[in-house]
């Protein structure tokens, strides 16, 4: 194996610890090469890395319970299968249902609003 000189780039003799042409310090071809081969392992390793935590991060962005919801002012909620209906409070006291066909009333005690997704219309109950 030669060695090249990191200062002029000519190639010197396996023994040699100087260049024989500018006279800089040689490192073997051998120790330059496995110093690359860790910086691209290293590279390898840390982008899967990013890749993984960009992914668990958009995943947790996108992500609802199991109803549908990710709505965080929600305080109680409740699902039925039979009819598949989820209906519950609000953490200001507005009571709330849906179905899973988009159909939503929201009532605040007073007043009930419904929204049917097929017609993309909010109605007014009272």
């Amino acid at each position: 194996m030669t060695k090249i000189c990191p200062n002029c780039k000519k190639e010197n003799q396996d023994a040699s610890n100087f260049c024989e042409v500018c006279g800089s310090k040689l490192i073997s071809t051998k120790k330059v090469q496995k110093n690359k081969s860790m910086g691209k392992a290293l590279t390898v390793v840390f982008g899967c890395c990013l890749g993984l935590i960009l992914i668990i991060t958009i995943s947790g962005m996108f992500s609802s319970d199991k109803n549908g919801s990710s709505d965080s002012s929600v305080k109680t909620k409740n699902y039925n299968s039979d009819t598949g209906v989820t209906s519950g409070e609000t953490s200001d006291g507005n009571q709330y249902a849906y179905d899973n066909n988009g159909h939503m009333a929201v009532s605040d005690g007073k007043d009930t609003y419904v929204y049917d997704n097929s017609t993309g219309k909010v109605y007014k109950y009272n």
